[in-house]
């Protein structure tokens, strides 16, 4: 018979799941953004990660949120908005420590303000996902100061919240539109109003109330 002419052993090293997880409170500023400091670990390296967001019921007693209970919405209820795209940072597999950070700019998303669950998740090269424990966070918002500002933001967010408040938000729009001369210094600004509060009488599919509530977030500015 044939005789081998030489003979090799091999262990199979399994290649597990990457972890990754939180390593401080989040980071918010005034502006709307957040930084996520985070630290993760993989036996051959990272491909992907990014932080999920599920939409937590508000608190019927928040002062932010009480506006939300102010009159009692019927009929079906739109498509809530999607929750922000968070991809983070993925450092050179050889860095040398296992924390990060990742910057997000998410102010003018519908979501900002609200209190949602964070979940961050790894995946490496070979499909293997990994997660980290949930953390529930309020996720920032831009702070308004002027008072017109302020109102305006308002409106946008009760339209965010559920587009059901439309003849609501309608009714405000006419409100602060309806003295330009004494309380709007900025053509543009009581000319973008009008334009939202037409906008939104004449129609209230999605595509009208998405536009509606970007024009109000640039108005707000």
């Amino acid at each position: 018979g044939v005789k081998p002419l030489d003979s090799w052993a091999f262990n199979v090293i399994p290649d597990y799941a990457p972890t990754i997880q939180l390593t401080k409170d989040v980071e918010t500023t005034r502006r709307g953004a957040m930084k996520l400091l985070y630290q993760r670990e993989d036996d051959y390296g990272f491909a992907s990660a990014e932080a999920r967001l599920e939409r937590r019921p508000l608190d019927p007693g928040d002062p932010k949120t009480s506006w939300a209970r102010e009159e009692i919405l019927t009929g079906p209820r739109p498509p809530l908005a999607r929750p922000p795209k968070i991809v983070l940072r993925v450092p050179p597999r050889r860095a040398k420590k296992p924390e990060t950070w990742s910057f997000h700019d998410i102010g003018s998303h519908p979501w900002a303000g609200l209190p949602v669950r964070m979940t961050l998740v790894a995946r490496d090269h070979a499909g293997n996902v990994g997660r980290s424990q949930p953390t529930e966070v309020t996720l920032p918002e831009r702070l308004f100061f002027n008072p017109f500002a302020k109102a305006v933001i308002e409106q946008r967010r009760k339209l965010e919240f559920d587009p059901r408040y439309r003849p609501v938000v309608l009714k405000a729009l006419k409100a602060l539109t309806i003295a330009p001369d004494r309380f709007i210094k900025d053509k543009a600004v009581y000319l973008g109003l009008r334009s939202v509060y037409h906008r939104l009488q004449h129609g209230q599919s999605r595509t009208t109330i998405a536009s509606s509530i970007e024009q109000l977030w640039h108005i707000a500015l």
